[in-house]
């Protein structure tokens, strides 16, 4: 009765959303008229918090799918490193803004792997924003991309130089609704629903998801995602390669916001 109650109010809260957003959006696209700034300082505000509602619902609906037994995954095969090349691109601006370097890093010029790209999206996409949001201005953020060598598991990591999160919190940190009580949180409250969506998504591909944190240090999560855990959902032509296709030894790949904020590959900054 409860997911169900959930998902009839995620339900109901789409629509208003939706027709909210689209005449912002064309506000803010001048499709209404020339926007003065002051309007348009505002109109950027709302745009921003209904994208927030929208994607809570959205968390909402996908965690009663769950519950339900509704959310299955359309896996495919596909190379996991251009795949975070992708989402990293995505958060460049948002990083920027914070004047923070975000970077990626691998030794894998491709690393075939099936999983769910909306899916695992979802996942990479949370842990991106947590860190952005909760590492101060100058900080890192740097996700690592390798292959285990004993089980051949596909290893995402995405690391930061923020607060870090008390030692008590770890144990639930991925309890639905659960938040960490800390005066550094208060900017930013959520919800508690994203890692815990995030740790379900990722069980979903047969993977695990870990967190080691220490106050005044910094933050990672560990993503270990089983190269045989899944297969195609629809068949494919595509064929996928035995293990991680290497750079030569010692290279790295970095995606960072500019030259100048670019970190040493052989000192980085963690």
């Amino acid at each position: 009765m409860k997911d169900r109650f959930f998902a009839n109010i995620s339900h109901e809260f789409r629509t208003p959303l939706t027709m909210i957003l689209g005449p912002v959006e064309d506000l803010l696209a001048g499709r209404g008229g020339p926007v003065e700034a002051r309007a348009r300082d505002y109109l950027v505000t709302v745009r921003h918090h209904a994208r927030r509602m929208q994607h809570l619902v959205d968390q909402l609906l996908d965690l009663a799918r769950l519950e339900a037994g509704r959310l299955s995954l359309q896996a495919q095969p596909a190379d996991l490193v251009a795949f975070l090349q992708d989402t990293e691109r995505s958060f460049i601006s948002f990083a920027e803004r914070k004047e923070l370097t975000l970077a990626f890093q691998t030794r894998c010029e491709v690393l075939p792997l099936v999983f769910d790209a909306d899916k695992l999206g979802k996942v990479v996409a949370n842990l991106l924003s947590n860190a952005i949001k909760f590492t101060p201005s100058g900080g890192y953020i740097r996700i690592e991309l390798s292959e285990e060598a004993e089980t051949e598991a596909a290893v995402v990591r995405v690391r930061d130089t923020g607060p870090g999160i008390p030692k008590a919190y770890l144990a639930r940190i991925f309890d639905r609704f659960y938040q960490v009580e800390s005066a550094s949180t208060d900017p930013h409250e959520g919800t508690g629903l994203g890692l815990a969506l995030a740790k379900e998504l990722v069980e979903m591909h047969g993977g695990i998801i870990e967190v080691t944190s220490e106050e005044g240090f910094g933050t990672e999560f560990t993503l270990r995602l089983p190269r045989e855990a899944l297969t195609p959902t629809e068949a494919t032509e595509e064929t996928e390669a035995a293990t991680c296709s290497r750079k030569p030894t010692g290279a790295s790949y970095y995606l960072s916001l500019n030259a100048q904020q670019r970190p040493d590959p052989s000192h980085p900054p963690f």
